[in-house]
């Protein structure tokens, strides 16, 4: 998983959708892809709370109308393409993020103890 980051921004780059790493277009991808990431997290958030909220209903004896509607595989995928525009905006920035995430949980262990 190391470099992971920098291996996706080099496939966005490939793909063409960073034609440069940093100035004003730089950037413009950046922004383009974490509104991607909102888009996508937003998505997953309303499965969840859509979830619990039936859930709750359930548990309450009262009866639902809405079914699901998003598939369990929506949510997974929603997560993932997530992660996706993530790791290329880390990686534009030159940031491994698992090395990054490794780093903070190694931090908050060593506090724990």
């Amino acid at each position: 998983m190391s470099n992971m980051s920098l291996r996706a921004f080099e496939e966005a780059q490939r793909r063409r959708l960073y034609p440069k790493r940093n100035g004003a277009l730089g950037v413009s991808c950046m922004q383009r892809d974490l509104l991607l990431a909102i888009q996508h997290i937003t998505v997953a958030s309303e499965y969840l709370w859509l979830k619990e909220k039936i859930n709750i209903a359930l548990e309450d004896n009262i009866p639902t109308t809405n079914a699901m509607k998003f598939q369990k595989n929506h949510f997974q995928e929603s997560i993932g393409k997530t992660m996706m525009y993530l790791l290329q905006v880390t990686g534009a920035a030159g940031i491994d993020l698992f090395a990054a995430a490794k780093s903070e949980l190694d931090k908050s262990e060593m506090e724990i103890v």
